[in-house]
């Protein structure tokens, strides 16, 4: 089980940090469109 939660976090972890990065590129893509 704590197997499981471990790996949870770490796949959270990377998402969010996906998300991120997304949203950045996002953001930086509609500054310089505009």
């Amino acid at each position: 089980q704590a197997q499981i939660g471990a790996e949870l976090g770490l796949s959270q972890m990377h998402v969010s940090r996906l998300l991120t990065r997304t949203l950045t590129k996002l953001r930086t893509g509609m500054l310089t469109g505009t």
